[in-house]
This record gives structure tokens, sequence and C-alpha cells, in this order.
């Protein structure tokens, strides 16, 4: 039996990286030696470089810029054939703040754009942009700033490009000379740019803002779509994914050639995940929490989807599963396996993952002779 991990990151805990190496240690003491193959993934957020830099020959390029709250960072971007795959989580993630930092009226994308800038002045012909993993909800005039645009506010002053300054934007200053280069946007994100199921409402709260700040920030990206459509530019609200990152994509679709895909849909392209499938017969994958919100479009899915069309036997192993049963029956898993068995372990499961994964060593053995095939 041919076997294929194929795991997202335990979010808060490990990266699809360290996941896939725990798990393939357990695997590797139980069946024969070159029947076990593994690709980590990733969905165009954080992680996003990792995965497809594993089984692709990519150029890393290094380059300082400022994290969301200015203070410089050293980080780096991959290219290859002219293209350049740069992750907004490498210099606007959530991960380079501590929680206590963590305000998205506070935070920006400048960095992000210096990236896109440093990309740019390289002589780059095509960016991919994965948005995923920011602290951010700026609507993109950080990443905008940092490319040359200028916002006023009504007394003619400079404003800093962070998410509490939306709403006192009364002046877009665009650069006299726009690139014209194509930007992909990779998200799996689906949602406006603001309303009930936009930016701030949706992932504010994450980002550390409480209720009164997001309806303000909310407030702040509806006033940047009634600018930009004011310029002429279309309504953001109507584009799917506008939303994603805190709103980036909002200047960067008015002003540059710009396409949201679904960061998925690239990974697996990228990284030839379909034709891995093929090629198995076992398919084991995971992250971090399952449950109602992986039916609706994320990772472990779309690798159950591939995995059902064409008949290879799925297994699920997580942090945590919520609604087991009716998780298995619609991912068409046919076993599971959840680090936890309380919620008073998860704490511990969370700071030391592989621990909780060497111990389910017996079921996993257990599971596999019950199928026999090898």
């Amino acid at each position: 039996m041919r076997m294929l991990l194929l795991f997202d990151s335990f979010k808060h805990s490990a990266s699809a990286v360290q996941i896939t190496a725990y798990v393939a240690e357990v695997l590797q003491q139980i069946i024969p030696t070159g029947k076990l193959a593994s690709i980590p993934l990733a969905d165009g957020g954080e992680g996003s470089l990792e995965a497809i830099e594993l089984t692709q020959n990519y150029e890393r390029i290094f380059a300082e810029v400022n994290d969301p709250l200015f203070r410089k960072v050293k980080t780096y971007y991959l290219t290859s054939q002219n293209v350049a795959y740069i992750e907004t989580a490498k210099a606007s993630g959530i991960q380079l703040l501590t929680k206590r930092e963590r305000n998205c009226m506070n935070t920006s994308t400048y960095g992000t754009g210096e990236l896109i800038r440093h990309a740019l002045n390289s002589g780059i012909e095509k960016i991919v942009l994965f948005a995923g993993g920011s602290a951010t909800n700026d609507a993109g005039i950080g990443a905008a700033t940092a490319l040359g645009f200028v916002f006023l506010d009504e007394n003619g002053a400079e404003l800093a490009p962070i998410g509490r300054n939306l709403s006192r934007i009364v002046e877009i200053i665009s650069p006299k000379k726009i690139p014209k280069i194509k930007i992909e946007i990779a998200t799996d994100v689906t949602n406006p740019l603001f309303g009930k199921t936009g930016a701030a409402y949706i992932y504010g709260k994450q980002k550390g803002a409480n209720e009164k700040e997001i309806a303000a920030l909310d407030r702040g990206l509806q006033h940047i779509n009634t600018l930009l459509v004011a310029k002429g530019f279309a309504n953001l609200q109507a584009i799917e994914g506008s939303g994603a990152a805190g709103g980036l994509p909002a200047m960067l679709l008015s002003y540059f050639n710009v396409e949201i895909i679904r960061g998925t849909d690239l990974i697996f392209s990228l990284l030839n995940i379909e034709e891995a499938i093929l090629k198995a017969d076992l398919i084991i994958t995971g992250e971090g929490k399952t449950d109602r919100q992986t039916l609706n479009g994320k990772l472990v899915q779309s690798v159950c989807k591939l995995a059902e069309k064409h008949h290879k036997t799925t297994w699920l192993i997580s942090g945590c599963i919520e609604n087991n049963e009716e998780i298995c029956n619609r991912l068409a898993i046919s076993k599971s396996f959840s680090l936890i068995d309380s919620e008073e372990q998860a704490k511990e499961s969370i700071e030391n993952p592989e621990k909780f994964i060497l111990g389910l060593s017996e079921k996993l053995k257990m599971a596999l002779d019950d199928l026999d095939k090898f």
C-alpha cells in the first residue's frame, strides 16, 4: 500500500512541515520503507512559501522590511521564471506580534508593499501574493504607501497607513507611474470588503480589535470603497475575496492589474497534488481543528474531494474533531483520529503536538492492520 500525507498546519501549534514529519515518524515504524510519501500543504496563508519550495526549484530573495508595527524584520520571497511569490504573513503576519501587541487598528501592510516594491525593482514580470495570515485591517493602504501612494486627511496632512486612519482619508494621491504588472492574489477567503460578513466583523476580533473598534474599522473599509468608487473604480464590495487579509486587495484591485485566485487551487497546481493522489492508495490529511468550518472550502475538504474523486481511502488526523460522525460522512473519511480525548488536553496538545501524535502509534498500527493490504 502506498500512503500519502497531505497535512495543513496546526494553527497556533506547528507548521505543516512539522506535523507531516511527526506523523511520518510514527508511520515509518509501522510500514515498509518506500511506501510513504508526503507533501506539506498550505492554503495561501502562513507557510505557503515553505510548502511550494519543498518540491519546486525556487530562489529565496531576502529583504529587510517593516513588520505590522513598523519595526524592521528580515524576511524573504521566492522567485522562479521571472515570477515572484510573496507571502503577506512574512511581513505583515499576525505571528510576528505578541498577543498583547495585536490590534488591527494600529497595524499596517506596509511591509508587504515593500516586498512587492523589492520584486518590482528587480525586474519581476508577475507577482503571486499569498494573502492569508495577516495582522491587519487597513484595506491595503499600507502596501499602497510603500508603492508610492499618499493618503491625506481633511487638513492635507499625510496619514499613517493603519486601520484606525481609514475613515480619516479624504484624498488619495497616486504615484505618477504605476507599474503594469500582473498580480495574482491567492486566498481561500471569499468575504466581501465590509459589512457583517466583511473583513472587520469576521476577522477583526482574532486580530485584537474590540467590538467598538471592529465597527470603526468596518466604517473605514466602507469609506475607502466610497472614495475609490468616486474615482471611477469598481465597487469592491461586489468582488468576492476583497475582504481577504483585512481588505488588502482593495487598493491593489483598484490601481493594478489584479486577479483574485483560490489559494488552495494554486498550491495544489504548483505541487501536482492530484497526480500525487492518483499514485497513492491511502490519503492521510488533517489540520489543527476540524469542524463544520472545514466544510466551507478549507484545505482539508479540498484534499478529501480529490481523494473521493479518484476513489481513494482517506483518513483524518487532527488536533481536535467536532461533530466527528457528520464530518467524516460529508468528507468521505473512513477513519479519524483526534489528538485529544478531552478539552483538558487542548493546551498541552497545542504546545506539544509531537507527543500526542506519537501517542496515536498503537491506534494507527491497529487501523493499518485492519486494512490488511501490505
